[in-house]
């Protein structure tokens, strides 16, 4: 593959050289065999997330990360890139099943009468309570 030359912006020699750059990742990453380790744990991320959801989050990211590369930053082997996209994936994964969580809880404490029995009794020993914590009169702890 040649370093592709864009006649817009190819009087900044940053762009060439990145390009370069892109070129010999990409030529690595061809060459890494499917069974290395890496390529299935992304393949596994992949197929675990909501990529209707998290698509665009995900690209911006490593559209972000291409352009800073020969910039500000690079990669030995196309190998620490892909570690570093596995990475990215499971903290969006991570991200994901936490936000699910949270979901399914809230889903919880509104629908158990259990929860819902149990928020109506702290709700009303805190309202037995005046502003500096003290117990109203009249209001007894038994």
């Amino acid at each position: 593959m040649a370093a592709r030359e864009s006649p817009a912006i190819s009087d900044d020699p940053r762009n060439l050289t990145a390009a370069k750059e892109l070129d010999r990742l990409a030529e690595q990453i061809e060459q890494l065999a499917s069974s290395e380790p890496i390529h299935q744990r992304i393949a596994d991320l992949n197929n675990s997330l909501d990529w209707e959801n998290m698509i665009e989050d995900v690209n911006e990211t490593v559209s972000a990360e291409l352009r800073g590369i020969s910039l500000h930053s690079g990669y030995t082997t196309a190998a620490e890139f892909l570690e570093w996209y596995r990475d990215l994936l499971q903290e969006v994964r991570a991200a994901w099943l936490e936000t699910q969580l949270d979901n399914d809880l809230d889903e919880q404490i509104a629908n158990d009468p259990a929860v819902q029995a149990a928020k109506r009794a702290y709700d009303e020993a805190i309202g037995n309570f005046d502003e500096r914590g003290q117990l109203e009169s009249g209001m007894s702890t038994h």
